[in-house]
């Protein structure tokens, strides 16, 4: 992994991808129950880790000495990192699937005289269940009910720590704390947010809004399901429809892990800054698993250093190991490329359709205010926090992500036309350009 100020550029060996993916299919193809076998170990990490998250989340960890805060953390850590194991596969079956299927249904539809094979690919690999982001809307639609029907709630918008007290309030705020939260920092979901939200709704047909969005994942099954009986499709090309709607649930509930863990992580980063006198700055620089000899050994200062800038760190099945002064010889060498003169880019439709708009190129929050209704979002990932600018875009274009990623969920679950997986993206495109995007063919275009 490369790590430049916030930004983190992710790779592994597409032969390890490759096998992995083989493994899952091959697994899945011997024994369909063993898919339940895995969620059911997996659900039981998450109680635990669960129940770890709330414990750190009530605890003063002021109060606690040296070594049992480090303990502490060592066992969060421990137990996010057993369902991290598990999960893990979801990325090498993303990679593998994304290639298959483009491969079998591009045969297929030659084979049937079929011409819409981005739509069909977009079918077939939408989720069957809600997102948390889907969950958390629903939420909001129903504390917006209330007040909307209640002087005494709504007068209390104008006092948030007032309405922070009220119990339904109380539990949406617990339930989804973590939502403000991601790889580049952190920040509580509070009152104010969720006032913000329900002011938009106030003047709309809620009843309405809630129905469609409760409808839309069983408009998404049925839509599959007719399409399955139409074409008839090859058992190959359904086993990796089925595991691919099982993964994208993972990766949503995966992603609820990272959020919960970078939630309860800075609560320990800011106390590690507080107690031993260090920049929290500087404690974001390193891996998990360096913090405790590092803090012992009083070396974060120095070895911060020399991370400032471009560090790289690679990780083998036994260690980590940390490149500085090397890092930008292979940065230079992996992910540097030349995009000159490019004008149409390429990637995979992750959800159809068309649209024309100017561009917006989003790295992280503190740019979120130059985005405008009806703009084409471009960045390298999306992330939970950039849901109010997704629900704002015309359409939306990523440098990354598979089938699974939380721009595919999210843009095939509304509908919004998605373009993944471009890889330069980013660079391509520039703030205030005019693009069209088509989602139908996976191709975006500057237009002049």
């Amino acid at each position: 992994m490369f790590f430049k100020g916030k930004k983190i550029w992710w790779m592994t060996l597409k032969e390890d991808q490759d096998r992995v993916f083989q493994e899952i299919v091959e697994d899945y193809q011997r024994d369909k129950s063993w898919l339940e076998s895995l969620f059911s170990r997996w659900k039981k990490k998450r109680r635990e880790y669960e129940e770890y998250f709330k414990d750190i989340r009530a605890a003063d960890l002021s109060k606690l000495d040296d070594d049992a805060l480090l303990d502490l953390h060592d066992r969060a850590w421990n137990s996010v990192l057993s369902c991290r194991q598990i999960d893990m596969i979801v990325d090498p079956f993303t990679y593998g699937a994304e290639r298959f299927m483009l491969d079998r249904l591009e045969a297929f539809c030659k084979e049937k005289g079929i011409e819409d094979m981005n739509n069909i690919y977009s079918i077939l690999i939408t989720p069957e269940k809600d997102s948390f982001i889907s969950q958390k809307d629903i939420g909001i639609i129903r504390i917006a009910r209330k007040v909307k029907g209640s002087e005494d709630m709504r007068s209390l918008l104008e006092r948030p720590e007032e309405f922070s007290r009220i119990d339904d309030v109380k539990d949406h705020l617990d339930r989804y704390c973590w939502t403000n939260c991601s790889w580049g920092g952190s920040r509580e979901y509070t009152a104010q947010d969720l006032i913000a939200e329900i002011k938009e709704l106030l003047d709309k047909d809620l009843d309405e809004i809630e129905s469609r969005k409760k409808g839309a994942t069983e408009e998404n099954i049925k839509r599959k399901k007719d399409l399955i009986e139409k074409h008839g499709f090859a058992r190959d090309i359904l086993d990796i429809a089925e595991l691919t709607a099982f993964f994208s649930y993972l990766q949503d509930l995966r992603k609820e892990n990272a959020l919960m863990f970078i939630y309860y992580e800075n609560m320990f980063l800011k106390e590690f800054s507080r107690r031993f006198n260090m920049d929290i700055e500087d404690l974001k620089l390193f891996d998990i698993t360096e913090i405790k000899d590092l803090i012992k050994n009083n070396r974060i200062k120095e070895e911060a250093e020399k991370r400032k800038g471009l560090f790289l760190i690679e990780y083998t099945e036994d260690r980590i190991r940390v490149y500085t002064e090397d890092a930008r010889k292979y940065f230079d060498m992996i992910v540097k490329k030349d995009v000159e003169d490019i004008k149409e880019l390429k990637g995979r439709s992750a959800s159809s359709g068309k649209a024309i708009g100017i561009a917006r190129v989003i790295y992280g929050q503190e740019e979120f205010s130059k985005f405008k209704e009806g703009d084409i979002l471009v960045t390298g990932m999306t992330r939970p926090e950039f849901t109010p600018l997704m629900k704002k875009a015309k359409a939306i274009v990523t440098n990354d992500g598979g089938v699974t990623c939380h721009a595919a969920i999210f843009s095939r679950e509304f509908e919004i036309p998605c373009i993944i997986g471009t890889r330069i993206a980013t660079k391509v495109l520039k703030d205030g350009d005019k693009v069209e995007v088509n989602a139908d063919k996976g191709i975006v275009r500057r237009i002049e």
